[in-house]
């Protein structure tokens, strides 16, 4: 009986997944954490790679357009296309071992594609990297502000670092070790995009992007990686981020609204100073990688000096502001 009503339901139709350009998806399509994109992972040749499709722009067809329509269209895919390929070539001249670099950029039919290897996700909370030894910490810094100089040094601005862009696990033989991953967002210094274009998250967005994001003349810079890094420095030590006072949301916010930053109570004393000096408010005050990659290195050859049991700091007390006008910029 219960054989004869199941032959009665419907089979549910096994859903065939595309092959784009000789990539076969091995999943559907997932929109999580990728902004005007999607992704997936997809097997070529016996090999599995990480995939993503960009939502635009979209290379236009003869229909429905009229000759200059369609030429116009075209030639901002072009543009866009040659751009890409020159970031990425950028990108690769700055290989570290540390970055995951652009497999294979291409146009398939209408959209735009790109693949890596694929990278097992970080195996490391933020708390679970906070409480490793200090001497693991600190190698960890290293090697993150060396990654970050050599694209400096190319020219590359990343343009959104944060927690979920750099894979961090350990190895073999117990160090943390990072890998930074998502170009989508990234530049070559010059080649800024414009203002409702470019990206970042709000809690490492670096002053001078939000007064772009306003509408300000400004020159975008590696130093908006400086400043992302300092932020993500204190949170690789502490386990948090900056805090601010009430009115404010961002670091960035406050500072660009003359209010204070404070650090937790429990980072040590060379590190305060140079992470302050990562995140001054104005970009000229900042170090580049490289001077930070030395002030690393220095402080190993002095031991460092202990600091007093922590009382916390708590931001005082303050009277409510009207709303900072730095709140939420346009383009989030």
């Amino acid at each position: 009986m219960m054989s004869d009503m199941r032959k009665t339901f419907p089979k549910k139709k096994r859903e065939t997944l595309p092959v784009i350009a000789d990539y076969a998806l091995l999943e559907p399509w997932r929109n999580t954490n990728s902004g005007n994109a999607r992704w997936s992972f997809a097997q070529k040749n016996g090999q599995t790679y990480f995939i993503k499709e960009f939502l635009s722009p979209v290379f236009p067809s003869s229909d429905a357009l009229s000759k200059e329509a369609l030429e116009g269209k075209r030639a901002i895919c072009y543009t866009y296309y040659r751009k890409k390929r020159e970031l990425y070539q950028k990108i690769k001249e700055s290989a570290t071992g540390n970055l995951v670099l652009i497999d294979d950029f291409f146009l398939y039919q209408t959209k735009y594609y790109v693949t890596t290897e694929r990278i097992e996700e970080a195996k490391l909370s933020v708390e679970n990297i906070s409480k490793a030894p200090a001497n693991k910490k600190h190698l960890l810094l290293k090697i993150l502000a060396f990654c970050l100089m050599k694209l400096h040094e190319n020219g590359v601005v990343h343009a959104d670092l944060k927690p979920n862009n750099i894979l961090i696990k350990e190895s073999e033989t117990g160090n943390l070790i990072a890998k930074i991953i998502d170009f989508d967002g990234s530049y070559l210094v010059g080649d800024q995009p414009d203002s409702e274009e470019v990206q970042g998250d709000l809690p490492y967005l670096a002053p001078e992007t939000c007064r772009y994001m306003f509408g300000e003349d400004v020159q975008l810079t590696q130093k908006v990686d400086v400043f992302a890094a300092g932020l993500l420095f204190h949170l690789y030590l502490t386990g948090v981020l900056p805090t601010v006072d009430k009115e404010y949301d961002y670091v960035h916010e406050a500072l660009l609204d003359d209010g204070k930053v404070y650090f937790s109570p429990g980072l040590a004393e060379p590190y305060e100073a140079l992470i302050r000096s990562m995140i001054a408010v104005d970009p000229k005050d900042r170090p580049d990688m490289k001077r930070v990659l030395e002030t690393l290195a220095n402080m190993e050859k002095k031991p460092e000096e202990p600091k007093p049991a922590p009382v916390l700091k708590t931001a005082p007390a303050t009277v409510k502001k009207a709303d900072s006008p730095w709140k939420r910029p346009t383009g989030f």
